[in-house]
């Protein structure tokens, strides 16, 4: 199975996986307004992805991508109201007969290691897998040179209700052991040029459009991303074979923008991009992985939690990656490179950064730094793989 295969048929479940729609042509429908939660009960299938569900003794016939069993307890957040009605799917609490049962097999768990490892990961991060779906995975950690990297991909996927597959497993694997820059880039996406000059009095307002620009081009990188259209190629296409290259670029674009970005219910939300930079000539690509606080989420204290991981490569210092924990003003940093003198030159620098952070009235309350193991993951790739997983648990991003 190639990358265009498997891109069109997550083409409905990127956004929509798991979602109900049902149509609004009663009382009831009209009465639900957007963000309230129903809970329904699965009276009957139909084939063919439908279903009659009752919600509050009102009989709606659902379509939903991911099968339903009859019994089965759905409830659902109210995202779209019009002509149909769409819910956004919540998994339920961890509470169903099935995997209660996998629960008490597992304290006398005599199967082979790796059956006893998903049957851990299912106990958790509460999953709920079919037979066919436990008997895939188990298959595929015996025959992983990395089973534990596999597994928390194949939670990543399951968290977002995304059909678990040996292709979609791979490619996640693949962004993951990517040492490069992730390219998320359309190929005619201008990179901004930042000029960097010690004379500049108020760097703050020399920055700020700067940073104004990088923002427009991460929404256009979304809209892109997202859209359906194509025909996206640069002014510098003049040819068949560059076009054919272009088209092909887009799509590997459009499908990895897409499998990182992919959103889950949840106080947090979060946003994956490349930012191309012309940095003192050089053109430079800048992988950020952004997590932030929904609004209605924000603690009462007034304290705006925010994590940033970012990943850059340059010519003297190599591959840094960064780690940015933010709360209001306050930060704590994790950097690391891939070499020790590298690691050191950044240390020895430490002073330059806090003094900077100080005149911008930002207080640095933690700085640490490190230098890659090797073979070590892409910490953006990581970290949203990490993000899937634990969606239910602020503690683990924060």
């Amino acid at each position: 199975m190639n990358i265009s295969e498997v891109s069109q048929q997550l083409a409905s479940l990127f956004n929509k996986a798991g979602n109900l729609i049902f149509s609004a042509n009663d009382e009831f429908s009209n009465q639900l307004t957007i963000g309230q939660i129903i809970k329904g009960k699965v009276l009957r299938s139909y084939g063919s992805e439908r279903y009659l569900v009752a919600f509050q003794g009102n009989e709606k016939v659902v379509d939903s991508s991911i099968p339903l069993k009859e019994g089965e307890t759905v409830q659902g957040r109210v995202i779209s109201l019009g002509n149909k009605i769409e819910l956004k799917r919540i998994p339920q609490p961890f509470n169903g007969q099935e995997n209660a049962s996998l629960l008490s097999a597992n304290e006398t768990f005599k199967g082979s290691k790796w059956e006893g490892m998903l049957f851990e990961a299912i106990k958790k991060y509460q999953l709920e897998l079919s037979a066919q779906e436990r008997s895939l995975l188990t298959h595929l950690l015996k025959k992983s040179e990395h089973p534990q990297n596999l597994l928390m991909n194949a939670i990543a996927l399951i968290k977002q209700n995304i059909s678990v597959s040996e292709p979609l497993l791979q490619m996640l694997n693949k962004l993951q052991n990517q040492s490069d820059s992730l390219s998320l880039l359309a190929l005619n996406q201008v990179a901004p040029n930042l000029s960097l000059s010690d004379s500049a009095e108020d760097s703050s307002s020399t920055l700020k459009p700067f940073v104004d620009v990088l923002f427009k081009l991460s929404e256009e990188q979304q809209l892109i991303a997202l859209s359906d259209n194509e025909e996206i190629t640069s002014s510098s296409q003049n040819n068949d074979s560059n076009e054919d290259e272009g088209s092909g670029h887009n799509e590997q674009f459009k499908f990895n923008w897409q499998l990182l970005n992919s959103q889950v219910d949840g106080a947090i939300q979060h946003r994956v991009n490349t930012l191309p930079i012309w940095l003192g000539g050089q053109l430079i690509e800048v992988d950020i992985a952004i997590y932030e606080q929904q609004k209605k989420h924000v603690v009462e204290s007034g304290i705006q939690h925010k994590k940033l991981v970012f990943s850059l490569e340059l010519d003297e210092l190599g591959k840094v990656d960064i780690e940015m924990i933010v709360e209001n003003k306050n930060l704590r940093l994790h950097i690391s490179s891939d070499s020790h003198s590298s690691t050191q030159h950044l240390l020895e620098n430490a002073k330059y950064l806090n003094d900077d952070l100080m005149e911008n009235a930002w207080s640095l309350d933690e700085i640490a730094y490190a230098t890659h193991q090797m073979n070590e993951k892409n910490g953006i790739v990581t970290s949203v793989i990490e993000h899937y997983a634990s969606q239910d648990s602020f503690s683990r991003l924060m």
